[in-house]
């Protein structure tokens, strides 16, 4: 077969040996995989690809995306993990028919509300550099199932509570329309927290399948809004302590299936969960040193 008429590349290590993207005038599917070599210049005319639905890049070497990928009117999926690609071009909002976009730690892009077919948002993140009106245009994603987004804002930044107002009313939006998976993390490098959802949240997100916190950051406290998380099914959160008052918001939600609790401390009450009206299949303990 012509390389010319391949359908997928999927590589494995160097692309040495490999001409470059733009050779493969039909793919549909690439993914490149443990390349610590791999140069920006190997996506170059990128913008050929115009059937491309899947782009997978992982563990590689590349810091940038061409901006002619907002030509991929057809790209469906886009993966980035363990690159070092930071920000995506400003061109990524014109792709108007994707899906799915995993990333680890990439700026939040201005425009995203044009992202109107996004079912799955993985990995952005929300630092000081971040406009707050692309929070108010991400809760306009009327599609949107699963979000992981990663807090950056320290909590001495002065207008921190304009973010964390817009942060908490973005997520309410989201789960009027289809939001049902959450994962919440925390840059506690810059001294930021999510102490600001504790309290702040007017109307709960209840209709939630799945909330998760993956960050070291605890809850000083458990918040009282988890008690309205009636649909909630895995619950994965950090509180510093765990006692009987955990066991009191928790243990009466009707459709919990499995509750992973990191804290910082053991305690030394016995925690008796049979009493307490738990339903969940498999309960974890984990404890942060």
């Amino acid at each position: 077969m012509a390389l010319s008429s391949a359908r997928s590349l999927v590589v494995y290590g160097s692309t040495e040996h490999i001409p470059l993207i733009s050779a493969f005038h039909v793919l549909r599917t690439v993914a490149i995989e443990s390349n610590d070599k791999l140069k920006n210049c190997y996506l170059r005319d990128i913008r050929r690809l115009f059937q491309l639905k899947y782009l997978r890049l992982s563990e590689v070497s590349i810091s940038e995306l061409p901006e002619q990928i907002g030509e991929l009117q057809e790209l469906q999926t886009l993966e980035l993990q363990r690159t070092s690609i930071k920000e995506l071009p400003k061109s990524i909002v014109r792709l108007k028919n994707l899906v799915f976009l995993v990333a680890d730690g990439i700026t939040l892009p201005e425009g995203i509300g044009n992202m109107k077919a996004l079912q799955k948002l993985v990995g952005v993140k929300v630092d000081i550099s971040t406009p707050v009106d692309c929070l108010r245009e991400l809760g306009g994603l009327n599609d949107l199932r699963r979000l992981y987004i990663i807090w950056c804002v320290s909590d001495a930044y002065p207008d921190k509570k304009t973010y964390t107002d817009s942060f908490i009313s973005c997520i309410d939006e989201l789960c009027t329309f289809k939001l049902r998976y959450l994962q919440v993390g925390c840059d506690v490098t810059n001294d930021s927290s999510l102490d600001f959802m504790l309290d702040s949240w007017y109307h709960p997100p209840y209709p939630l399948y799945n909330f998760q916190m993956t960050t070291y950051y605890c809850f000083p406290i458990i918040p009282e809004w988890m008690a309205t998380l009636f649909n909630v099914a895995f619950l994965d959160i950090n509180v510093t302590s765990v006692g009987k008052d955990v066991l009191r918001i928790l243990g009466d939600l009707p459709s919990l299936l499995s509750l992973s609790i990191t804290t910082k401390t053991i305690v030394s009450e016995r925690l008796v969960f049979g009493s307490n009206g738990f339903q969940c299949q498999r309960i974890l303990l984990p404890f942060m040193a």
